[in-house]
């Protein structure tokens, strides 16, 4: 069978450290699943260098007002349909999967759903928007509400909707809009939970982030442990120093046990 071919659409803005840790993901994928990467990112904040270092190919567009974030996601998901993938796959810039998660969203692309989540979410929460500092922990999620992280949708779907799935006119909501219009259009939907699957998506919120973590319930875990136990050391490595710095400029000082429960 021929392999599936899958664009991995980022749109971002500033936060060029952690674009970086988020791009040596998507070359990962990209080297090992031959996904396609496409950034879009804030014309207003060039990066052009640092995306092609790893190998994504590298757009723009503006983000000041009068233009909105659904605007700029459905120019990137536009880019995508441009190289004729059968599958979509939109992963923020703060966001970083697992190999195992590729696979089994691959296994679900093959199965020929159109709209492919998660409902849980790993997330290490590094500022003081809606949360304590330094939070790392699972959120189980509820439902079959799809949380956002490398929200997946056919080709299929999005040529009904003429490769544009979101609205234009929001800043934010964006997965709603999305789900809402797909499901007018009859998709056939997954909303997939992690520890099922022994797969992991995280969301690194390092500031600057539209949403905070919420105030929802959540399990606190070891943040180094769980991040080691699915990526590659050099990742991790890579995580933990961006992780101090953050920590650093915020307190002034060292933060000597980072893998340590909080």
């Amino acid at each position: 069978m021929k392999p599936l071919k899958v664009c991995i659409v980022t749109y971002s803005h500033q936060r060029f450290d952690m674009l970086e840790l988020h791009l040596a993901c998507t070359k990962r994928l990209a080297h090992k699943y031959g996904a396609i990467p496409i950034v879009v990112n804030s014309i207003e904040y060039p990066c052009r260098e640092l995306v092609e270092k790893y190998g994504a190919e590298y757009h723009e567009h503006p983000n000041k007002a009068p233009y909105k974030l659904g605007k700029k996601a459905n120019h990137a998901i536009i880019i995508a349909g441009l190289h004729d993938p059968d599958y979509v796959m939109v992963l923020d810039s703060d966001d970083i999967i697992s190999d195992t998660f590729y696979e089994v969203f691959l296994d679900h692309m093959e199965q020929g759903y159109d709209v492919i989540g998660v409902r849980d979410l790993y997330f290490w929460s590094l500022h003081h928007k809606r949360s304590s500092f330094n939070v790392f922990g699972y959120y189980p999620g509820r439902g079959t509400r799809i949380t956002g992280v490398a929200k997946t949708m056919s080709a299929d779907v999005l040529r009904q909707l003429d490769w544009m799935p979101f609205n234009r006119r929001v800043n934010s909501g964006l997965d709603g809009t999305m789900l809402a219009r797909t499901r007018k259009k009859g998709a056939s939907m997954v909303s997939l939970i992690q520890k099922d699957y022994d797969m992991f998506g995280i969301d690194i919120k390092s500031g600057g982030n539209i949403n905070g973590i919420g105030n929802f319930k959540i399990d606190r875990m070891a943040p180094e442990a769980t991040l080691r136990k699915y990526l590659p050391d050099n990742e991790v490595d890579d995580i933990m120093r961006f992780a101090q710095k953050v920590y650093k400029q915020k307190w002034g000082r060292d933060y000597a046990k980072m893998s340590q429960n909080t």
